[in-house]
């Protein structure tokens, strides 16, 4: 929970995709929660959390003894003296639990609550510990791309000698800023998106669309879902097309080999059968009373339930939840 003067705040919910102790997850809300401090452009930051061994290793009163624990603490004070160095004052305290309910609410939602969480909480979906990430601060794409001519001309006033583009780059600008060389564009559902550029957008849209909490949608809901977790590209729409396209796992709905119908006039007529013998079908009809075919939903019948029976293990309260996941499967 990030809170700032005049009633400002900005809501973060954390998905740690690694096993992680209460100590670890509270090391993680602490360090994200200084990066996206400095990202916001925090002068002041004043640190709060209800965990005494955290704040206790922080402020020395504590010694960490966890290897674990030592490598956290030091990206935390790493992170610290990055903001330092930025002129930006740190400060840490120890409060109550039942001063903190706001934040300690994120961190108990399942989830499947987590996606249900309306646009104005971001969710951030942590696949490493905060430890064994690269120390740089801001990630800097150094070679040219689309962001490239609105940071040139928000930072240094500079736009591209072609008039046209000129003219286009000033009149967009608008709906820009930066922040310590970062871009962000305005949002329609949250106030600001992170822009990225092509390596970065590439990440994003393979993590949403089949990382561990990915669904492989389709286009317009991972467009949608980019746009939720807070980035933004200028072909977000062209490249979740291209991107989906080029999924594996999505291509799988192919042309059957069999079809099965009833004998309705729709399906035994000269027109139906030429489609599927031009796309090597094989049609078969049956009648509703057909033994054999209430034996075939049988078998179906059966192979669903020893797939949840596999999938559930024991926890036979959350089958449907892996409903979907035995159907694809199947």
């Amino acid at each position: 929970m990030l809170s700032g003067p005049e009633g400002f705040k900005v809501c973060y919910a954390l998905r740690l995709d690694f096993n992680a102790s209460n100590n670890v997850a509270e090391y993680e809300a602490l360090i994200n929660g200084m990066l996206i401090a400095m990202k916001v452009g925090a002068t002041d930051l004043e640190i709060n959390s209800d965990s005494q061994l955290v704040i206790s290793q922080i402020t020395g009163a504590y010694h960490a003894r966890d290897p674990t624990m030592q490598n956290y603490l030091t990206r935390v004070k790493a992170i610290e003296a990055e903001l330092r160095s930025q002129g930006i004052m740190v400060r840490y305290q120890r409060i109550p639990r039942e001063e903190n309910e706001e934040a300690d609410l994120l961190s108990r939602l399942s989830r499947e609550e987590l996606e249900q969480l309306p646009d104005e909480v971001y969710i951030q979906y942590i696949n490493t510990p905060a430890f064994d990430k690269a120390n740089t601060i801001m990630e800097i794409e150094k070679r040219r791309n689309w962001m490239t001519p609105y940071l040139e001309y928000l930072e240094k006033g500079k736009l591209p000698e072609d008039k046209a583009e000129a003219k286009k780059i000033a009149a967009r600008a608008a709906n820009y800023q930066t922040l310590r060389g970062t871009l962000y564009r305005r949002g329609k559902s949250s106030s600001w998106l992170r822009c990225v550029g092509p390596e970065k957008a590439t990440r994003v849209m393979e993590e949403i669309h089949q990382g561990i909490c990915g669904a492989h949608e389709g286009v317009g809901t991972l467009a949608n879902k980019i746009f939720r977790q807070g980035y933004y590209w200028s072909t977000v729409k062209k490249e979740t097309e291209e991107f989906v396209r080029r999924c594996d796992v999505c291509q799988r709905f192919g042309i059957p080999r069999v079809l099965i119908s009833d004998n309705a006039k729709q399906f035994d007529y000269k027109t139906f059968k030429e489609f599927t013998t031009n796309m090597d079908i094989w049609h078969n009809f049956f009648s509703v009373a057909h033994p054999q075919t209430n034996g075939q939903t049988e078998v179906t019948n059966w192979a669903i339930l020893q797939g949840l029976k596999k999938r559930l293990d024991g926890a036979k309260r959350n089958w449907a939840d892996e409903l979907n996941s035995i159907l694809w499967a199947f």
